[in-house]
Parts: structure tokens; C-alpha cells; sequence
């Protein structure tokens, strides 16, 4: 009895300390059987075992709006067994959805836009059918924002929005769009008509024409003690200036085969991959599988 005790007291402090390491980071829960092929049967529906936002924080996740776009599966392929899965076993996939505007107002064209998750972050699609051409997105707000004439408001990444001229009396907002304090667009709104959201469309992002990279509405104009003030209600902008094309033959780490089927994306392992005990085996883009320390006839191990 006493070393039947000190045996389950080792195995509980092992426990701990393979969950303790986890929680450093967003992982996933943590998936345990005799080889690979029982996971998948356990976890899994025997032929594949599927890990979304759900299961693994570290996915992109619209919590607003209940989204997730993101999986990563393993797949009962030829050559998974034991500790390795197999060529084409290790497959992320992520598919755009629709999401609302956080500012809402469909009136004004505030209704929905095609989102995609990409290892963990949001980007929006040039194409809202095609998930091949991505720019991250870096602002989605519906916050009210004041701003006066001549003053900046900083958008991040090296985007700004600068008031020029404010016109109370005819209600309107001359505002100039900046990337990295060289001018973008520039137009002059009017606050209380359909013409109070700003869109600015660009060519030439990726080859893509009539992009739209910011969306901007002016919710009112009004006088203050000593500045005429414009307050803005809806801003949503994406970093068009680093967005990306995928290839076909691009690779992401041990992810090397993509495949991109109209709004969807696969990418998957053109070599085995083995889960090694007692290691840190990266996937793709800071995405690794924590393989626990364990007997040959124990595999354990997350997705973090």
C-alpha cells in the first residue's frame, strides 16, 4: 500500500508539472493514449482528430461574434502509428467567415466583413472570396474619438488620421489618411448624411485594385470652448502596406504543401512528422506540439 501511494504521488506531481509548464502559454488540452492511433480513436473519430479555437486559445477567435476559422488535425493516413504521423497526416486549415462591424450601423454600410484566421491573428481578405491575398487587421472599433483641427490621431502601425479643416456651421470634416506621415487620401465629409462614412480605396495592394483599407465615420462636428471638434464613431483599417500573397510553394516550417480552394486554406506536411518525447516539436509559425516525457508505450502531448 505504502508503495502504491508513492507511485501515485510521483505520477500526480508529474501531472502537475506537465500542466503547470502548459498554462505559460495559450495551449490546447492535452491529449493522452498508448501511440498515436489510439489519440485519434479516443479523441478523435478514428480517422481524424480535430483541433479548433475551442479546444486551443491560441487560434483566432471573434468572441462577439462566436467565429472560429481556424483547425489543425491529425489524420489516420498511411505511415501515422506510434509516435509519427504521416505524409499529408498534419493538416491546418482556415476558411474566411463573416463577421459584424464592431460600430453597427447598416444603414450607413456598417454590417458585415470577410474575416480569416492565420496562425493565431485576424486578417481580412483582398479578395472576400479568395483566401490567397491577406492584410492584417489592425483596427476594428466602434469608440468615439475627438479630434480637432489640425491635430493627428494615431491609428497604429504607422497610420494616422489628421484633421485639416472643420467646418461646424456646414457641418462637414476635412480629414487626411497617412502612412508613416507620407499622405494616402484625403476627403472632405459630410456629418449626418450618407456621406459620413469615409472608405478609402487603394490599387495595386498585391495586385488587387479598389481595395478598401479604411473605413471612417463622423458622427459629428461641433464647437468647443476654443476648437471646432469633430468626433468620429467607426474606424476600421487594415495594414494593406505589409499584407501578403500565399503560394503554393511557400513553407511554413514542417507545413509546406498548401493548398487554397477559394476561401479556404490547407496547408499540410509533405515529410512525416514525429512526435518526439520530451520535446518541443514545431509545426508552423510559433505553433508547436509539447510532447511529454513518457515510457515507449505512453504518448502525451499539446498543442501550444
Amino acid at each position: 500500500m505504502k508503495r502504491f501511494t508513492v507511485l501515485s504521488l510521483a505520477v500526480l506531481m508529474l501531472l502537475i508539472v506537465f500542466a503547470s509548464a502548459a498554462s505559460a502559454a495559450a495551449r490546447s488540452n492535452v491529449y493522452n493514449g498508448s501511440d498515436i492511433d489510439d489519440i485519434i480513436d479516443t479523441y478523435g473519430d478514428g480517422t481524424s482528430l480535430t483541433i479548433d479555437a475551442a479546444e486551443f486559445e491560441g487560434f483566432y477567435y471573434d468572441i462577439d461574434n462566436d467565429v472560429k476559422t481556424e483547425t489543425i488535425s491529425i489524420k489516420d493516413v498511411s505511415g501515422t502509428q506510434s509516435n509519427v504521423i504521416g505524409e499529408s497526416g498534419l493538416v491546418y486549415e482556415t476558411q474566411i467567415q463573416q463577421v459584424a462591424y464592431e460600430y453597427e450601423n447598416a444603414n450607413a454600410g456598417w454590417n458585415q466583413y470577410p474575416i480569416i484566421g492565420f496562425f493565431g491573428e485576424g486578417y481580412i481578405p483582398l479578395q472576400s472570396n479568395s483566401a490567397d491575398k491577406l492584410a492584417k487587421l489592425i483596427l476594428d472599433s466602434d469608440d468615439k474619438y475627438t479630434i480637432i483641427t489640425g491635430e493627428t490621431l494615431d491609428l497604429g502601425q504607422g497610420y494616422t488620421l489628421e484633421a485639416k479643416q472643420i467646418d461646424v456651421d456646414g457641418e462637414k470634416v476635412w480629414l487626411q489618411f497617412n502612412k508613416d506621415g507620407e499622405y494616402v487620401d484625403d476627403k472632405i465629409i459630410s456629418v449626418g448624411t450618407d456621406n459620413s462614412t469615409w472608405d478609402v480605396e487603394l490599387d495595386d495592394v498585391q495586385d488587387e485594385d479598389d481595395v478598401v483599407v479604411l473605413r471612417v465615420h463622423v458622427n459629428q462636428v461641433f464647437q468647443g470652448a476654443s476648437d471646432s471638434i469633430a468626433q468620429i464613431e467607426g474606424i476600421w483599417l487594415i495594414d494593406y502596406a505589409n499584407a501578403m500573397t500565399i503560394e503554393s510553394d511557400d513553407d511554413f516550417c514542417n507545413l509546406n504543401d498548401v493548398l487554397i480552394n477559394g476561401d479556404t486554406l490547407s496547408i499540410s506536411n509533405e515529410n512525416t512528422f514525429i512526435l518526439v518525447r520530451n520535446s518541443d516539436q514545431e509545426i508552423a509559425e510559433n505553433m508547436y506540439f509539447h510532447i511529454a516525457n513518457t515510457n515507449p508505450d505512453v504518448l502525451r502531448f499539446y498543442l501550444w
